[in-house]
């Protein structure tokens, strides 16, 4: 499965690429590939993220959420007031 990631903010700097495809074949799989882009940190950041696809929140963990050739955008949290 091919998935699409656009990467803002802290994932985009712990990933050092504003984006990256994927070819996955399982959750775990997915998970050793962005481990090996930013480290744990990166995976970290995920986990609490806002995954969004085409506008609408998807769990980027769960593999029955992903779909071939889709494109995912990685919305860490922001602080600030």
């Amino acid at each position: 499965m091919i998935i699409n990631l656009i990467f803002f903010a802290s994932a985009k700097q712990a990933a050092g690429i504003a984006e990256k495809t994927f070819d996955i074949s399982s959750i775990d799989d997915l998970r050793n590939q962005l481990t090996n882009l930013g480290g744990a940190k990166l995976v970290k950041i995920i986990e609490v993220s806002s995954v969004l696809s085409q506008g609408e929140k998807i769990n980027i963990f769960d593999i029955n959420q992903l779909k071939n050739d889709q494109t995912l955008e990685i919305l860490p949290p922001f602080a600030g007031g």
